[in-house]
């Protein structure tokens, strides 16, 4: 609305933010909006470098703009608005609510490069010392499972990082440029360990028939 011209009349705008399709936890979705158990109407939308959000408590809106993507962060997102809205009314503010779920992802990928750069430069030690003496069962089957576990990592790390945020890598390198480092890093760091572990089981079979 604008002046005196309207776009949808009232009985369009009811209709756009009526719903009997129940989603969860009381929610309903009406025309493209999400309604909540109280009848508050809100919609988010999201681009790799861009997130939007808008809330409609009774005559009262909100509409936040962020210039980063939401990604695991979107609880924050849908705070403020509800918290906005609760500070214009008199009333308490929302508290927001802190979602471990991403620090724990890139604590996870930190140590785990860490892992990685520890096992590396034991590995290239040994490599570089070229010991070439009698080997146990034990420790070929260490360097066997070593090879296995650096090719999985690779793995996982170059297929489950961008499928676990439902993003290819380029969305990914867009929305979370530090997950993507870590998640390189890690890859390449996992293809150095197979390398070395492979090159020592290789040293090990020129020596043994030698």
């Amino acid at each position: 609305k604008y002046g005196d011209v309207q776009i949808l009349s009232p009985q369009g705008i009811d209709v756009m933010h009526s719903s009997s399709v129940d989603i969860d936890n009381g929610y309903k979705y009406a025309f493209a909006w999400a309604i909540d158990p109280e009848g508050n109407i809100s919609h988010n939308g999201e681009t790799p470098t861009f997130t939007s959000g808008i809330r409609i408590e009774g005559d009262w809106g909100v509409f936040v703009v962020r210039n980063i993507a939401a990604n695991q962060r979107e609880q924050r997102m849908d705070e403020i608005a509800p918290g906005i809205l609760n500070i214009m009314q008199g009333k308490e503010p929302v508290r927001n609510t802190i979602d471990p779920s991403f620090r724990r992802i890139v604590f996870g990928l930190a140590v785990v490069l860490i892992l990685q750069v520890v096992g590396i430069v034991s590995a290239w030690r040994k490599l570089w010392k070229r010991e070439t003496g009698q080997r146990s069962i034990r420790s070929v089957i260490g360097m066997i499972v070593s090879l296995v576990i650096y090719l999985s990592l690779a793995f996982a790390f170059w297929y489950a990082g961008p499928i676990s945020n439902h993003r290819s890598f380029v969305v990914l390198f867009q929305s979370a440029p530090d997950q993507l480092l870590l998640l390189g890093i890690n890859v390449v760091l996992a293809l150095i360990g197979a390398m070395l572990q492979a090159a020592r089981l290789v040293g090990l079979r020129k020596s043994i028939v030698s």
